[in-house]
């Protein structure tokens, strides 16, 4: 795989001011404030959020610069900072993380690309990052060293993002690494969905040719608001089951403002037997990117929820959009000419003289 790096990131406020000499170990008064925080969908992270402070009670962390500049290494030990899924077996965490230059090289602003597991001994980039008794056998990552200031042998200011992939699959762990540096205030939250106590039944048209018969369906349609900070995102998902036999599902995303946003999904039934009108489960899960800035987020499962709700009766017959993705897709617009049976769009006939 071919080693690609790049320097003087374009957009990217870059600060190298590297003196490399003989490592001095700094005064733990003396040393930076140091914050790591990462999250991911891979079995490392676990769809959950981390973020460690070195200042914050009850963490231990530390940031040291080995191999004459090559490479940065750190150790952290305590509770996470944000709320994250609790693990079976962990009741403190610990994470250990690896960034260094190819050998023989230092360090420096920039990206670093196809970066494999550390200490296979490859002219690539190299990093590590494991934590809480889970690591990788082979991996495949980036990192960018965005600000790094190094006095006396020890990292003074250090801004560094990272990605790493176990086992070359598509799961990702990405975070953040600060020494040193303005630090935003953590805003990572969960999520509070707030979902309706029914679900409406509504007709719709779906879109057909106007000289054949389109029978009317129905689809379930379920609202509700989610509540997160942060200026990320979020995404919901969830399924509609009534007795075992109709069941749709449903997807959307929106904006996290600190405020409760609105969403709205319309679901059909895809077993062949369409929803009525009577009791119905109804499940959602909320996913969100609560920090864009922290990389705090990502595909954390905030939230897993399933609650009873009664469909009423069906609404008016509607041609109307689906707000969901999974939805039907709208109709068309009605020719000029056709008129609306109950159950049948058909074009009246044309009389040529």
């Amino acid at each position: 795989m071919r080693l690609r790096f790049q320097r003087g990131l374009a957009g990217l406020a870059v600060v190298a001011a590297m003196t490399v000499v003989p490592v001095t170990p700094a005064h733990a008064d003396d040393a930076p404030v140091a914050r790591l925080t990462f999250s991911g969908d891979d079995h490392i992270a676990r769809y959950s959020a981390y973020a460690f402070t070195s200042t914050t009670a009850g963490i231990n962390m530390g940031v040291h610069l080995n191999d004459n500049g090559g490479r940065i290494s750190v150790s952290v030990y305590g509770p996470s900072e944000v709320w994250h899924s609790p693990q079976s077996g962990v009741t403190t965490d610990n994470f250990d993380l690896i960034l260094a230059a190819p050998s023989g090289e230092q360090l420096a602003a920039g990206t670093y690309q196809d970066a494999y597991r550390w200490g296979i001994g490859t002219g690539n980039p190299t990093m590590q990052f494991s934590g809480n008794g889970r690591g990788c056998s082979a991996l495949i990552g980036s990192f960018t060293i965005h600000q790094l200031t190094v006095v006396d042998g020890a990292v003074k200011k250090l801004d560094a993002t990272f990605e790493q992939h176990c086992e070359m699959r598509t799961e990702a762990v990405r975070g953040r690494l600060l020494v040193g540096v303005d630090m935003p205030p953590l805003t990572a939250e969960r999520p509070v969905p707030e979902v309706s106590e029914s679900v409406a039944l509504q007709n719709w048209l779906p879109t057909r040719s106007v000289l054949k018969m389109r029978a009317p369906q129905r689809r379930a349609v379920v609202t509700g608001t989610v509540t997160c900070s942060g200026g990320g995102t979020f995404t919901y998902r969830g399924a509609i089951v009534q007795d075992s036999s109709a069941s749709g599902t449903y997807s959307g995303t929106g904006p996290c403002t600190g405020s409760p946003e609105p969403w709205t999904a319309h679901v059909v039934s895809t077993s062949g037997v369409p929803f009525r009108s009577g009791s119905a489960s109804v499940t959602i899960e909320v996913f969100a990117t609560t920090d864009a800035y922290y990389l705090l987020g990502g595909a954390d499962r905030f939230l897993d929820m399933q609650y009873w709700a009664t469909i009423g009766q069906p609404q008016a017959l509607t041609a109307g959009p689906a707000a969901s993705q999974d939805g039907p897709a709208p109709a068309g617009a009605r020719p000029a000419g056709a008129t609306t049976g109950s159950h049948l769009l058909v074009r009246k006939p044309i009389r040529r003289h």
